[in-house]
């Protein structure tokens, strides 16, 4: 037990020396978001405090709770406007109404001219998390189009094959409860080169039908393609109803990959045969506070607050003179748990608001959220809509 200890606070450390890795000298890349309805619910701020399948995505520590199997989880979001009239222009844009190239194109920019982003993506996957160990496998995928008018926009789609093994280990002391946790992810990635995407005018007007041939289109563009793996690690301290966390994901990453061809990808089934270039993983420090009220109760609400932007979170805190400066590095997010079945959710993604809905029952769970979303660094943010189902045990 003593080894164990040691092995897990070691990991658990790791966040803090990571400050010190260097940085690797090539290409950069961004990780590929999931837009799970729970955490999208809460404005992201829920995985700092996960448990179950969501440990797979966010602290590894959860591995040290109550142990879950998840036969299937299954997301699917949408970057699009929420309102009633831009649904409905974006279901004629889907549904060919638009004879004319030009209405057509007017009403592309305009909807992206009011989200910012048009796209969606979806995940699946499944593992056993909890009672000290994690075991699982997921697929994510993401699309975005997005520019400042749809004649220059660009495609970014990023994809991810991912499976994990983790640990964890629960630590009372007194009232005081402390969960460790660590993992190594292997992933395989397979995204859009350059980062900034391909030029999605003809692409996307082939892909819904308003002409050209898509395959023909594809073929000129290359992927950035490769194999690494990357450690997380974490710890979460409750007292009473009140935790504090502290996850890293992404650490010591390792991730070499080539540049190839859609032809070379097509005959190769997307599996490359060697990769030479190393790209760098950026390392992400998130920190936060959580109040969970009558957990086992009837009634039960809950308040999570956390930061990825620990530096620009510290530097806004320092005057508390802007309220707003504060709140753009932060996520915030509350459900309210009814009848231990029905759940309630509000949330503040860097001042950006999210709501959503859900229901847990003994084998399935189901959740759709809508959201505001800022930039991610590659493309710009917007409003979207998911849905989550999982089977679990």
């Amino acid at each position: 037990m003593k080894r164990w200890i040691s092995m897990l606070l070691l990991a658990a450390a790791i966040p803090f020396a990571a400050y010190s890795i260097p940085d690797l000298p090539v290409t950069s890349i961004f990780a590929v978001p999931w837009r799970d309805a729970r955490s999208m619910g809460m404005g992201g701020s829920s995985l700092l405090f996960s448990q179950g399948y969501d440990s797979f995505f966010g602290n590894p520590a959860g591995f040290a709770q109550k142990a879950s199997l998840t036969l299937g989880d299954l997301s699917f979001w949408g970057y699009t406007p929420i309102a009633p009239a831009s649904l409905q222009k974006l279901q004629n844009v889907l549904n060919l109404v638009y004879s004319d190239p030009v209405e057509k194109d007017a009403v592309i920019n305009e909807l992206l001219t009011t989200n910012g982003v048009l796209g969606g993506g979806f995940s699946a996957g499944l593992g056993w998390a909890g009672g000290g160990f994690g075991l699982g496998f997921s697929m994510v995928s993401d699309l975005g189009i997005a520019g400042v008018d749809f004649a220059n926009s660009s495609l970014v789609a990023r994809n991810q094959l991912t499976v994990v093994l983790g640990l964890g280990l629960p630590i009372k002391l007194g009232i005081l409860r402390m969960d460790l946790g660590a993992d190594v992810r292997g992933f395989y990635r397979l995204d859009t080169h350059p980062a900034q995407g391909w030029a999605a005018y003809d692409l996307v007007n082939a892909a819904l039908g308003y002409g050209g041939d898509f395959e023909a289109l594809v073929q000129p563009n290359s992927m950035l393609t490769g194999m690494g793996y990357a450690f997380d690690a974490g710890i979460t301290l409750k007292i009473g109803p009140i935790s504090a966390g502290f996850m890293a994901r992404d650490l010591f990453a390792f991730y070499t990959a080539d540049i190839r061809g859609m032809t070379y990808l097509q005959e190769s089934s997307f599996l490359p045969e060697e990769s030479y270039t190393e790209v760098a993983l950026e390392p992400t420090f998130t920190a936060g506070l959580a109040m969970r009220l009558n957990e086992s109760g009837l009634v039960s609400p809950s308040v999570y607050a956390q930061t990825s932007d620990i530096q620009g979170f510290i530097q806004s805190a320092q005057t508390m003179n802007d309220i707003d400066a504060i709140l753009r590095t932060m996520q915030i997010g509350a459900e309210l748990r009814l009848i231990r079945i029905l759940l309630m959710r509000l949330g503040i993604n860097e001042n950006l608001f999210s709501l959503g809905f859900g229901i847990d029952l003994a084998l399935v769970r189901a959740d759709v959220a809508v959201f505001l979303l800022p930039s991610d660094g590659l493309v710009s943010g917007g409003a979207g809509m998911t849905a989550r189902m999982a089977v679990k045990f």
